[in-house]
This record gives structure tokens, C-alpha cells and sequence, in this order.
């Protein structure tokens, strides 16, 4: 029966990294060297951020599932430990989810997040980036750098593979790029 029960549960895990893979494949994802879209969305305080806030700036567009979730506390805590790196590099982090500005609120407060959580009810700013694989309703983990005249510079398109080295390698390629 143990074994049975191995053998069943190695398929299961077979299949749904198949299926997560297939997933991944229809996303969308933005070029480097693409325009970034513009977007306006609120943050946690309902304070509204457009992509043209950012001209000249970094811009690092950290989408990313859900508020409050074990990989996604993780992501955004690493992000906000080393937010004097990103700020001495000229960039700023921004988080984007499809969470309301209350949840990403009390997100903010319990992980202590000083950077902009932006709230994407609509979906529209993640359809835009192709970070919603098909059949999804949540963002995929995705981070952008779009550079100071609003062209993406960078993209990291499975910061799940990566979870503890980030926001290293961002913050890597900030220092060889920037400037």
C-alpha cells in the first residue's frame, strides 16, 4: 500500500508541473526593449501610481499572487529588507497584485512592506504585463525592470525558481546596467 501510495503521489506531482509549465507557456510576457504600459492603479493607502510617476527611475514591477501567503510574505519582506539598496541604485520597488488596497494594507503593516503595493482588482495592469497565465485569476510571479525613459531593461519570468536569491539578482543587474 506505501508503495502505492508513493508511486500515486509522484504522478500527481508529475502532472501538476506539467500542467503549471503548460500554464507558464501561454502567458504573454512583455520583450526587453518593449514600451512599458502605462498604468494607473491605487495603493494601499488609495493613493494612485502611474508608471509615469517613474520617469527617471528603475521601476522594479514585482507581480506577485496573493497578500499574506507564505512565498509571497517571503518575496515582498526580501524586497523591503533591502529597499536602501534599490533607492541607492535609483530604483524603486513596487508590488502589484490583484489584492483590494485593504488587504494589501494590513500586508503592509503585518510584513512592514515601505515600498508601494498596488492593487490590480481589475486585472487590467496584469493582463498588460502577461502575467496571467490562461485560466488564472491571480498574477504569476513576474518581476519587470523598466528603465527611466519607460522601456523594459529586464524581466524575470519565474521568480518562484528563485524565491530566496531575490531581490539579488535584480539588484545585481541594477549595478552592472544602471547608470
Amino acid at each position: 500500500m506505501f508503495i502505492f501510495l508513493c508511486v500515486a503521489a509522484a504522478v500527481y506531482i508529475a502532472f501538476m508541473f506539467a500542467k503549471r509549465k503548460e500554464q507558464l507557456a501561454k502567458r504573454a510576457l512583455l520583450p526587453v526593449g518593449a514600451m512599458a504600459p502605462e498604468f494607473s492603479l491605487p495603493d494601499a493607502d488609495g493613493n494612485t501610481h502611474r508608471l509615469s510617476d517613474y520617469r527617471g527611475k528603475y521601476a522594479v514591477i514585482a507581480f506577485y499572487p496573493s497578500d499574506s501567503t507564505p512565498g509571497c510574505s517571503l518575496e515582498m519582506k526580501r524586497i523591503a529588507d533591502r529597499a536602501p539598496a534599490f533607492a541607492a541604485l535609483n530604483a524603486v520597488p513596487i508590488g502589484v497584485s490583484v489584492q483590494d488596497t485593504q488587504s494589501h494594507r494590513a500586508f503592509c503593516d503585518r510584513v512592514g512592506i515601505p515600498f508601494p503595493l498596488l492593487s490590480d482588482t481589475e486585472r487590467t495592469m496584469s493582463h498588460a504585463y502577461g502575467v496571467v497565465s490562461t485560466g488564472r485569476s491571480k498574477a504569476d510571479r513576474v518581476t519587470y525592470i523598466v528603465g527611466p525613459t519607460g522601456k523594459i531593461l529586464y524581466v524575470d519570468p519565474d521568480v518562484d525558481m528563485n524565491l530566496l536569491n531575490i531581490p539579488g539578482a535584480w539588484l545585481a543587474w541594477l549595478k552592472t546596467n544602471a547608470g
